[in-house]
């Protein structure tokens, strides 16, 4: 990705496609917008995108990227995950 593809936005994550997928759908609830570069191809066929088929970049608008690294930060750290049920 470069500057001039994405003038207005920033990588905020970048990994494998389910995590982005749930941290996506996690900050978009939260009220942000984000966008996952290469979606649709690297679902229908990833082989065809590169040397790392399963990985992608989520982005987001310049002006929310530094919340959004926080709330992944929070996400990330397990502070919202339920108990084991013993």
């Amino acid at each position: 990705m470069s500057e001039a593809e994405y003038p207005n936005l920033t990588v905020v994550f970048h990994g494998s496609l389910s995590e982005a997928t749930i941290l996506r759908s996690a900050l978009e609830a939260s009220g942000f917008d984000t966008f996952m570069e290469d979606e649709n191809m690297k679902v229908t066929d990833p082989v065809a995108t590169g040397s790392s088929p399963l990985w992608v970049r989520l982005l987001a608008r310049n002006d929310d990227a530094p919340d959004i690294e926080a709330a992944i930060g929070e996400l990330r750290s397990g502070k919202f995950a339920l108990p084991d049920e013993d």
